[in-house]
């Protein structure tokens, strides 16, 4: 069992410790299994009646729990493949279920995986210092367009979304001023396909009102037409960087009169769009500009303390289940060159976001993200 774990972390991207392959003729077993328990970011216990009996199993799940608590540097992620009596330093954590179904057992255990990262990579981002590490001038170029109008009519307290690209702070680039609108209009993302109503919703057809112990459901009975949308942005200049800017609110909930209007909420889906247009302009920016190697991108969203995570159209089904920010900016930076898997790179900016809602995800949740995220890699808004 624990050989097939490790080979299937592994093939799916994950660095595994694992004894039968670490331990060689002449090591001492006690010292390199309480070494790649201490250098490791998580132990997986894999629990079984015999190994729930085995002293050497308590022996390393207690070792790394120590550590665990004390230097907060290993996470221990218990997986259960029969059923057993759990030991007593375990039973305040919840388990990886192998016992029905080995696929959605190892899911369980990615996503925990994957949420944890993005939640150290967080506060990691909290705990820098106000002055940037990196992208400098990136940043004081968006300050210095920012200050000027019509921009500054977007004051603080407005809840924004701004996209910055450009060169790495190591790199220079420069484009004749002529050639940068053929050039970006040459990397324009298009996004198209079936759906509802872009935001700003012009209007919103009739629907059938579920009321729900969990939410409002609303039932959409309209078909809505082919769309198609372009992502443009709102300053350029000649040095290649890249300004985008829009307002945060996307949703909409129904006031007394039963009329939409917008509100303090953040939509998953119109959040997944938003992460991918930059990878996408970016990627499509290097393809037509050959001098242009790496672009840095940095996500800066502001005003989401107190809002909502919704998830809307599910099965052309809007359905409401809410998870509250408690942070009131998200940053994210990252590069990219011809060879970034742009869909990677937008899943794990997903999950940097939306752990800041307290995001408990269900294993169909990352399903459905993964396939959303393929679809606008590929262009079409999904449906």
């Amino acid at each position: 069992m624990a050989t097939r774990l490790a080979t299937e972390l592994i093939d799916r991207g994950y660095s595994v410790w694992l004894d039968s392959w670490e331990i060689l003729v002449g090591h001492n077993i006690v010292d390199e299994v309480f070494r790649g328990i201490t250098e490791s970011e998580f132990v997986i216990v894999v629990l079984s009646p015999a190994a729930c009996k085995s002293q050497w199993v308590q022996e390393e799940f207690t070792t790394a729990r120590v550590a665990e608590i004390e230097q907060r540097q290993v996470t221990v992620l218990p997986m259960i493949i029969e059923n057993c009596e759990v030991p007593e330093s375990l039973k305040n954590k919840r388990f990886a279920n192998f016992t029905q179904s080995w696929e959605n057992g190892l899911r369980e255990l990615t996503i925990a995986i994957d949420l944890h990262r993005a939640s150290e990579a967080t506060k990691s981002q909290s705990n820098r210092s106000k002055k940037p590490e990196t992208f400098d001038k990136l940043n004081m170029w968006r300050g210095g367009v920012l200050s000027q109008p019509p921009f500054k009519i977007l004051d603080k307290e407005t809840p924004y979304k701004d996209i910055l690209i450009g060169p790495p702070d190591h790199s220079e680039i420069e484009i004749v001023k002529e050639q940068l609108l053929s050039l970006v209009e040459g990397s324009t993302v298009q996004l198209s396909g079936w759906g509802g109503p872009l935001f700003p919703y012009d209007h919103y057809p009739s629907r059938e009102e579920t009321r729900l112990k969990d939410g409002v459901r609303f039932v959409d009975n309209f078909t809505w037409p082919y769309r198609s949308h372009s992502f443009h942005f709102w300053q350029i200049d000649k040095s290649l960087r890249f300004l985008h800017r829009e307002h945060l609110d996307e949703d909409f909930v129904l006031d007394e009169s039963n009329e939409p209007f917008i509100k303090g909420k953040l939509s998953r889906e119109w959040a997944l769009i938003d992460i991918v247009r930059p990878l996408l302009f970016a990627r499509n920016l290097i393809t037509h500009e050959k001098r242009v190697g790496t672009l840095a991108i940095k996500y800066f969203w502001g005003g989401l303390e107190g809002r909502a995570l919704v998830q809307l159209n599910r099965n052309r089904v809007g359905f409401f289940r809410d998870y509250i920010c408690r942070e009131n900016e998200w940053v994210y930076e990252t590069e990219i060159d011809l060879n970034t898997d742009l869909q990677e790179e937008a899943r794990k900016a997903t999950l940097n976001l939306f752990w800041l809602f307290a995001w408990d995800p269900e294993p169909v949740a990352i399903d459905v993200i993964n396939r959303n995220l393929e679809s606008l890699i590929n262009g079409a808004v999904p449906s």
